[in-house]
């Protein structure tokens, strides 16, 4: 009996180590925070001035593929609230989350190339100051880390131009069903606009520009794919003035490089779909695209005749 008890004790024993050594390896376990506290002093009326602490949460050492990555943060003093954070790479914008949890899916291997990395959080606070550019101790919580997803150069979508969808058919005697909606992926409530536009079960839907707050591949993947990508076989979009001015790539990418501007034809409709000209000096669009004699006024007017 006694051995018995023993080899039982053993056995627990070993299960136990081997949980354990399961836990240490685990993405939870391996996660590691750093945080940095930030004093703006008040400088009124503008600046309220505050203390605020910042912490950011990632995997550490090497990763591969989809990771989650969060921040939270606490305002210890003053009367300032954080509007967002703003996530960034290698001292690049990244993602901005507008509410808890702050926390989004970095696809390691989809855009960028293997090897060192520095992320980064800071706080946009509610008197128009952020936490960015503080000195040290403050400015944001940064982490290093290493890719290793086997990507020696930067991805590039060269699918496309992905042309414009005619949407589906109506039932005989019903109507066509539009839907349209502009500055609506922010990760901030826009799942329930979305689930309440699908519900019409729309025979086209018109996606009218802005995933905030830049367009970046990663808000598209975050903010706008999980709420309305559910409606992409009906969905025609546009470029809005995030997209156009920050030029981050994300609406390129996503939508496999469809046209700035174009048109079609649906349900006896001719339908024009331009991109914002309020930034046309940007790379996107195109210098020149805008204007009486634009490229793109050029397009319309032909479209048109």
């Amino acid at each position: 009996m006694r051995a018995t008890v023993q080899r039982f004790l053993a056995l627990v024993t070993v299960l136990a180590v081997a949980l354990g050594v399961s836990a240490l390896r685990s993405p939870a376990a391996l996660a590691a925070q750093t945080c940095t506290t930030t004093t703006q002093q008040p400088n009124p009326p503008t600046t309220q001035g505050y203390t605020i602490q910042v912490c950011l949460t990632a995997p550490a050492g090497t990763l591969t593929g989809d990771t989650t990555i969060s921040a939270t943060h606490m305002v210890i003093q003053g009367s300032a609230t954080v509007s967002f954070l703003t996530f960034i790479l290698d001292g690049d914008y990244l993602l901005s989350a507008f509410q808890t949890p702050y926390a989004f899916t970095w696809h390691t291997a989809r855009h960028w190339i293997d090897g060192p990395h520095t992320l980064g959080v800071y706080a946009n606070m509610s008197d128009g100051t952020d936490t960015r550019n503080s000195p040290a101790p403050g400015g944001p919580a940064t982490q290093n880390v290493t890719l290793a997803n086997g990507v020696s150069l930067t991805p590039r979508n060269t699918s496309g131009p992905e042309p414009p969808v005619t949407g589906t058919v109506p039932a005989a005697g019903q109507p066509e069903i539009v839907g349209a909606v502009g500055s609506g992926a922010d990760g901030a409530g826009s799942a329930t606009v979305a689930n309440q536009v699908a519900a019409w079960s729309p025979n086209l839907f018109l996606y009218l520009g802005d995933v905030y707050q830049h367009g970046t591949y990663e808000e598209f993947d975050n903010w706008y794919d999980p709420s309305w990508g559910k409606m992409r076989s009906v969905t025609n979009p546009v470029p809005g003035d995030q997209e156009s001015y920050y030029n981050r790539g994300g609406y390129g990418w996503y939508w496999n490089n469809k046209p700035a501007y174009y048109s079609y034809d649906a349900a006896g409709w001719h339908f024009i779909s331009l991109t914002s000209c309020e930034f046309s000096d940007v790379p996107y669009p195109p210098n020149g695209l805008c204007g009486t004699s634009g490229a793109e006024v050029t397009w319309l007017n032909n479209d048109l005749e």
